[in-house]
Order: C-alpha cells, then sequence, then structure tokens
C-alpha cells in the first residue's frame, strides 16, 4: 500500500487535471489580485485640522501648508480663495499625526517646497522689488498685467517660528495670521 501511495504521488497529474488547473489559478489569481484593498488609517488615529491663513489681514490664496512633524513625517494643504485650507495624511486620506509641528507656509508646491530658496527678508528671490522697481532702479511692468508674486518672509517657511500642537483623534483649528513688509 505504501509503495502505491508513493507510485501515485510521484505521477504526473492527468492532462485533464492539468487543464483544470491551468485555468483555475489564473482565474483566482486575477480575482484576488484585481481588487483594490482600502487602506485602513483608523489605527492612526488622525486628527481633522483645518484653518485660515492671512498675509497682512488679506486671506493667501494658493498657498502650500505644511505641518511638519519632529520625525519627518508631514501633512499638507493647499489655500482657497479664502485662504481656508484642510491638511491631507497623503493624496487619499486628510488628516494630520497628533504631535508638536513646525508649520511651514509656501506659494509653492509641496514637492517644490523641500528645495525653495527663501531670502531671510522675505524678498522677492529674482531681485525685483515687490514696490515695481528693480535692483537697477528700472521700473517692472506692473499694468495689470499680471500680479506681482507673493513673497512670504522665512519666519514663516524655510526658518519657521510657526508651531500647532495636533491632538489624537480631534477636530482642531488653526488660524494663522502672516505679517510681511
Amino acid at each position: 500500500m505504501f509503495l502505491r501511495t508513493l507510485y501515485d504521488s510521484l505521477n504526473p497529474p492527468s492532462a485533464r487535471w492539468q487543464r483544470t488547473l491551468a485555468i483555475v489559478i489564473p482565474l483566482l489569481l486575477m480575482i484576488v489580485g484585481c481588487g483594490k484593498r482600502a487602506t485602513d488609517y483608523s489605527s492612526l488615529n488622525l486628527a481633522t485640522v483645518t484653518g485660515k491663513i492671512t498675509l497682512n489681514k488679506e486671506p493667501l490664496v494658493g498657498a502650500t501648508v505644511v505641518f511638519e512633524g519632529e520625525a519627518g513625517r508631514f501633512a499638507f494643504g493647499t489655500t482657497d480663495e479664502y485662504g481656508r485650507y484642510k491638511m491631507m495624511f497623503n493624496s487619499e486620506q486628510a488628516g494630520v499625526l497628533a504631535g508638536k509641528k513646525k508649520v511651514r507656509v509656501t506659494m509653492s508646491s509641496v514637492g517644490e517646497s523641500a528645495g525653495v530658496e527663501v531670502d531671510p527678508d522675505g524678498e522677492d528671490p529674482d531681485g525685483e522689488d515687490p514696490d515695481g522697481e528693480d535692483p537697477d532702479g528700472e521700473e517692472n511692468n506692473t499694468d495689470g498685467e499680471s500680479a506681482p508674486p507673493i513673497s512670504i518672509p522665512a519666519r514663516y517657511n524655510s526658518a519657521t517660528t510657526l508651531e500647532a500642537i495636533v491632538e489624537a483623534g480631534k477636530s482642531q483649528q488653526f488660524d494663522f495670521d502672516l505679517e510681511s513688509p
């Protein structure tokens, strides 16, 4: 009996069995592999964070807001036409991890903000004066074609003094009133 079992286990399966496996295995892999699995963020206990950013008492439109944690993890948001923002943990999930955060505000996108050079005095990095004169004393073309670029002082981005303490699982609002000369 033992030899018969050994012989059967060493024999290749029948052609019918091979055809069945050739159909069933790829079908099972397609069914299991095609379903998008939803990521479970509940264990992170993310806080819902919103707020408003103003510059010289006016809503700051199109600014990138970054909440940076001590471990280098960050959440980001973009201000709307009223200066309001909502922080995102990633591109799919709103929220911020709990803890003390440095808050950075820039006029660049999240990907660009890491390498942006900012003048510590908050002046335009192109050397243009926001009043419409360049360093050579010639007047820039500011006849309404486009608004001058908004310059945010370094104390709000690369050398930020802004901080927030985010509490786990709570809904919090952080408003920041920035001032620029």
